[in-house]
């Protein structure tokens, strides 16, 4: 079993923070208003960014703590997952390096995998518009990156990377790396295969991202779907759809009642699933939410049921 496997169980049961030791760590997780194929990495002096995987595009960084896996490991799970700091966007324009084009965005990129070495930053591969192209980022100074690519093939076409979203003072180019006249974009001469490019952040301001607001549609999603339907179909335990207000035959300490479902009932049954049976369901023993849900998540999921949300199709 994998270290990360290891650290992440002995985790579960508290707060859930995954932080770096001596060596990068690259991890994929669901994070908050990120693409889902983003990729987070994290260095030992506590310098972190994220990497969208579909365009090879660096989207953010922030610096201290790693990550913290509640959304991914709490409960049933399926909720973002969220930073251990400051988020400051790098606003690159998607797919920053180009072939052929300053101007015009890769036609298909293809994202290959990573590789890493000892304590050296991961490099994550990638097929642009055909070239074989990897790339890594680290930093080495406060508010500041550095993004360094590699071209695995001599080419035809000139290679550029994008520079928009910054100014020509926030940009300091690799050697041998020049400005086009326009100043839009940076260029390598054919015949390199290797280029860096550091990027100075100073002045732009960190968000921390707000906890994800909470729905009774969202703990449906999160803590029932996987056994209530919204659209009447027979799953696990009963569906949703009608419920409110419904008389359902019920076993209580095995004797039969009947009982319409209201506010007090759909509490009961989740605090304490074993009181009221639902008759048909004897065999299949539903779990407590008791200490999952708080007082007010249980109101929400009361509220998305009889304001009618079971009734979708």
């Amino acid at each position: 079993m994998s270290g990360i496997v290891l650290l992440l169980l002995a985790q579960a049961a508290s707060a859930v923070d995954l932080n770096v030791d001596d060596r990068p760590l690259v991890y994929r997780v669901a994070l908050q208003e990120t693409p889902s194929r983003g990729i987070a990495v994290g260095y030992p002096n506590q310098f972190n960014y994220v990497l969208d995987s579909v365009s090879l595009t660096p989207l953010y960084i922030w610096t201290g703590g790693f990550l913290n896996l509640d959304g991914e490991l709490k409960g049933r799970g399926g909720n973002p997952c969220s930073i251990r700091g400051a988020r400051i966007e790098l606003n690159l324009l998607r797919s920053p390096l180009r072939f052929g084009d300053a101007s015009r965005e890769p036609e298909d990129t293809v994202f290959t995998g990573y590789r890493r070495k000892g304590r050296e930053a991961p490099v994550f591969q990638a097929e642009i518009d055909g070239h074989q192209v990897a790339m890594r980022l680290w930093s080495e100074a406060k508010n500041q990156v550095t993004i360094e690519y590699e071209l695995a093939e001599d080419r035809k076409k000139g290679v550029y990377f994008s520079t928009a979203g910054f100014t020509k003072e926030a940009v300091t180019p690799g050697e041998g790396v020049t400005w086009l006249a326009d100043d839009s974009a940076l260029t390598l001469p054919v015949g390199k295969r290797s280029f860096r490019v550091t990027l100075d952040l100073t002045g732009r301001k960190g968000l921390m991202m707000k906890k994800q607001k909470i729905t009774g549609e969202l703990l449906y999603m999160q803590y029932c779907s996987a056994c209530h339907s919204l659209n009447g179909l027979k799953m696990i335990g009963p569906s949703f759809k009608g419920l409110w207000g419904k008389t359902e035959k019920v076993l209580v300490k095995g004797q039969s009642h009947e009982l319409v479902v209201d506010a007090e009932y759909i509490k009961r049954s989740v605090i304490d699933p074993q009181h009221d049976i639902v008759a048909g369901y004897a065999l299949v023993p539903m779990p407590s939410f008791k200490a999952i849900l708080s007082a007010e998540e249980v109101e929400l999921l009361i509220a998305f049921i009889k304001q009618g949300k079971g009734q979708k199709k």
